[in-house]
């Protein structure tokens, strides 16, 4: 079932006006199954077992029923979605700041960067690591020299044997290269490299200010396929016609964006129960994973509809708890619809003026 959101005020909706108090009374309240628009009488009490209501006093508010105007809602989530989240170990970096000294070097990334495989995001430094590493390229870069020097004086006397200097500088550059190496995989070990291509959805207030929060996450990388998907639940109506080109809103929890139909995406053209939407809003903004589509406003006669906080979820199924004539409360069964705004609509089980109680 698809759902809706109420846009404009309904014509007789005075839910505030109704609230009042429920009688206060002891015992267990009993309950009865009631189906259909609007109570009968004789209908079987519920079993006090299955259906127990607390006896105390209850706010009270008025089932309406009138015409509203809503709007066509329905859920769209994001294909191919997947999210990466990057911290570092309490115990890896007690072992960084405590073996070589490693402080926070830098922060490559802002919110709503796209990264790829391999950046390196968040870098460290060593005084003492770097200092090494000063220390070898300089020593290969002597013993280069040396070698340099070499080969000239080779040119001027060909007779000469440099053979043993020769492969004492060669050795030098290896040990050289060695330490170079190792001071590298250090920094490689320690420093965050993206291990997949994304977006920067969410970064540590922490981290943006220069401190490693540890164990902490650290920031996140979404990847999407770049469109989203509306599907039918099973059991629900069929999705309404939508035509490629048409723009509509979708809501978040961050904000609300606009999207635009487009034709089944490569290997989704035999979905015939989908519609696909492409952001129109720039990518960077895009960090949510599931939005709801908002379609357009159409009014609707003689709904019946009550607070959603009044209708109660039991095993097996849907109540509400009607005041009677004689101030005590009975369970209905009621069957409900869409939603409209705070409310939901009841297809089955009362037909307006009826007061319910709220939990």
């Amino acid at each position: 079932m698809s759902f809706f959101a109420i846009q404009k005020g309904s014509d007789t909706h005075k839910k505030n006006a109704g609230l009042r108090k429920a009688a206060y009374f002891s015992g267990v309240l009993l309950s009865f199954f009631l189906s259909g628009c609007g109570m009968q009488s004789g209908r079987d009490l519920v079993p006090p077992a299955d259906h127990s209501y607390l006896a105390t006093e209850r706010d009270t508010v008025t089932v309406e029923k009138g015409t509203v105007s809503v709007a066509y809602e329905h859920p769209i989530s994001l294909s191919g979605y997947r999210e990466q989240e990057y911290r570092i170990p309490e115990g890896k970096l007690a072992e960084m700041e405590s073996a070589y000294d490693i402080k926070l070097g830098s922060v490559n990334i802002t919110l709503g960067d796209h990264v790829k495989t391999g950046d390196v995001l968040v870098s460290f430094q060593s005084d003492e690591l770097d200092k090494k590493l000063r220390e070898s390229r300089q020593n290969k870069k002597l013993a280069l020299l040396k070698l340099e020097h070499i080969e000239n004086l080779s040119r001027i006397d060909p007779v000469a044997d440099h053979t043993e200097q020769i492969r004492l500088l060669q050795n030098e550059c290896k040990v050289a290269d060695l330490y170079i190496s190792d001071i590298q995989s250090v920094y490689s070990s320690f420093n965050i490299v993206a291990e997949s291509e994304g977006l920067i959805s969410e970064i540590n207030p922490a981290l943006e200010s220069g401190f490693i929060p540890a164990g902490k996450i650290l920031f996140k990388v979404i990847d999407d396929d770049g469109y989203y998907i509306m599907k039918a639940a099973p059991g629900e109506d069929p999705l309404p016609a939508f035509t490629p080109g048409e723009h509509y809103t979708a809501k978040g929890h961050l904000m609300d964006y606009e999207v635009e139909v487009i034709a089944p995406p490569q290997g989704q053209e035999e979905d015939k129960d989908a519609v696909f939407f492409r952001p129109v809003t720039e990518k960077q903004e895009f960090h949510e994973e599931n939005l709801v589509l908002v379609g357009k406003e159409e009014k609707r006669d003689n709904v019946c509809h009550v607070l959603r906080e009044a209708v109660i979820e039991k095993e097996d199924g849907q109540y509400v708890y009607v005041k009677r004539e004689d101030g005590q409360f009975q369970g209905v069964k009621v069957k409900p619809g869409i939603r409209i705004g705070d409310d939901v609509e009841i297809l089955e089980g009362l037909s307006g003026g009826e007061q319910v109680a709220l939990p």
